[in-house]
């Protein structure tokens, strides 16, 4: 909810809510930040169908231990660094990328 993280998409500051949508076509540089200590990752970036590239910085994940369909149905996604994320704790990853 909008208390514990912020997005900012091309520098903009947008409500954070679940599902938001842009409807034009184009590259985007999207940052969130959170307020909080993510402990759950399931179905954080589900649907988002049309993200072709997520590149991780400062991201916390330590407290992560679900991440079950983070990534489920991104089926344009191409291209994904998850070098900077601590999953040591992660011990769910069912169909982490599942289609």
């Amino acid at each position: 909810n909008e208390k514990n993280a912020e997005i900012y998409i091309n520098k903009k500051k947008y409500t954070f809510r679940p599902n938001l949508i842009i409807n034009e076509e184009g590259e985007y540089d999207v940052f969130l930040r959170f307020h909080i200590d993510l402990t759950d990752g399931t179905n954080m970036f589900r649907d988002c169908k049309n993200i072709i590239y997520i590149k991780f910085i400062s991201f916390n994940m330590k407290n992560v231990s679900d991440a079950s369909f983070m990534f489920s149905n991104c089926n344009n996604l191409i291209n994904l660094d998850l070098s900077s994320l601590d999953t040591s704790n992660v011990v769910n990853i069912e169909q982490m990328f599942g289609k």
